[in-house]
């Protein structure tokens, strides 16, 4: 059983636009020339002919729009410097700023903003800015654009938040932005009733799925479409791996109240997992006794390497997330840590410490050691590494920097952390 629905968002060109001809065969030219970043001979066709960046092609398409799609900051710049409109539009009124923001590459939106890009034209489909970026799933786009205009056309001509259209391409970074900016709504339907949780359930999101389930609380599982299907009833619909994972924790929810239920992460997985290689070598220690008792002192080494060898198998098979849909972080490798530690303390103490009592110098270093050391392991198994709230500083202009100083080209994209939507500041790590 499927939905009439299946295909939806749609975010292709309306039907019934016909192609019209592909321009002159100096056009074609200038085409596969910006294809090809061919700059010099771009300039020539320019120079033999200023109007061709005007002339239209297929869906009237212009030289600039062809360049925004391929994201070629030196295309964009020679056409515009040659005269070419930013705000041009096609046959389904898409201007070539449309397709610098499906590109996502914030020095070609600047570009086509200082030379007059309108950022509030909307295409035909009442798609703007934002949600051309949320199609590609470009958070660099987004925090540009959301910089300059806080307040964007929310919804499309179909209702769609560029929230909806960022969960139908399963862009986790995108949707984890407009989350956390609070751009959007979770709980808005779009004209054929879907939530985000429909549209992640249909697509076989897992990780959305789950995300969008921590944030509402449970409120948007019990929610029907049009067609009187509920998140659950979409996503076992459909047999991927994605949805395999997802369709039975949905029908499990929905035995849930609506309202009275909450979604969190596997807690006591993460700690299992914690205290797992503890517990093995925890576990030699007892059977190696066991055997010493029965058989004597010749099995010690044996099961010791077979045991440590089963360790080591275990902790390849993993990664550095959970196996959960929840893809939380991974601790059996500072279990293992944490392991060595307990255990080194033990021995230390009940094995070398009576033998050492009458150093007391030594005693009172370990004291101290073992203090210390197990605080910082504490440290590390519970504090978040936090975020970098302020931006690098410009000596020159007497600020601090913004995603739009990113936009000159010689600004590296790996400068800027789209998580805490600041430049990297020294002496700081950024993953």
């Amino acid at each position: 059983m499927t939905s009439k629905n299946d295909d939806y968002p749609k975010v292709t060109y309306n039907e019934g636009v016909t192609a019209k001809p592909t321009g002159s065969s100096e056009h074609q030219l200038l085409m596969q020339a910006i294809s090809t970043c061919a700059g010099q001979l771009v300039q020539q066709l320019i120079q033999k002919n200023p109007q061709i960046v005007h002339e239209r092609g297929w869906h009237g398409q212009t030289a600039l729009h062809k360049a925004c799609l391929i994201g070629d900051y030196s295309m964009c710049f020679i056409l515009l410097d040659s005269g070419a409109d930013p705000n041009a539009p096609n046959d389904f009124d898409e201007t070539p700023l449309h397709y610098a923001c499906k590109r996502g590459v914030p020095t070609v939106i600047h570009l086509l903003v200082q030379k007059g890009g309108n950022l509030d034209c909307v295409d035909k489909n009442g798609m703007s800015m934002c949600h051309h970026a949320a199609q590609t799933g470009s958070v660099f786009a987004l925090i540009y654009l959301y910089t300059l205009r806080p307040s964007y056309p929310q919804v499309n001509k179909q209702f769609q938040l560029p929230l909806h259209i960022a969960c139908h391409f399963g862009h986790v970074d995108a949707f984890r932005y407009l989350l956390k900016k609070e751009k959007s709504d979770l709980k808005q339907a779009d004209a054929d009733g879907n939530n985000v949780l429909h549209i992640a359930a249909r697509e076989g999101h897992q990780g959305l799925c789950w995300d969008i389930l921590k944030t509402t609380c449970g409120q948007v599982i019990h929610a029907e479409n049009n067609d009187g299907y509920t998140p659950a009833d979409l996503a076992s619909q459909r047999d991927k791996y994605g949805h395999k994972v997802i369709a039975p924790i949905l029908r499990d929810l929905k035995k849930h109240k609506p309202l009275n239920f909450m979604v969190t992460d596997p807690r006591w997985l993460w700690y299992w997992t914690l205290l797992k290689p503890f517990l093995i070598y925890l576990f030699l220690l007892i059977l190696i006794t066991i055997f010493d008792a029965a058989y004597g002192e010749g099995y010690q080494g044996f099961i010791m390497i077979v045991g440590v060898c089963y360790l080591l198998w275990t902790m390849s098979k993993n990664i550095h997330r959970l196996d959960h849909i929840s893809r939380m972080p991974n601790p059996v490798f500072a279990g293992a840590f944490g392991a060595g530690l307990v255990h080194t303390t033990a021995h230390y103490w009940l094995y070398l410490s009576p033998l050492t009592g009458n150093y007391t110098t030594l005693s009172i270093l370990s004291v101290i050691i073992m203090i210390i050391t197990y605080y910082m392991y504490y440290l590390l198994l519970t504090r978040n590494p936090g975020v970098v709230t302020q931006s690098k500083f410009d000596s020159v202009g007497n600020r601090r920097m913004t995603i739009v100083d990113l936009c000159i080209p010689q600004q590296k994209l790996d400068d800027y952390c789209t998580f805490c939507e600041v430049f990297k500041v020294m002496k700081s790590h950024f993953d």
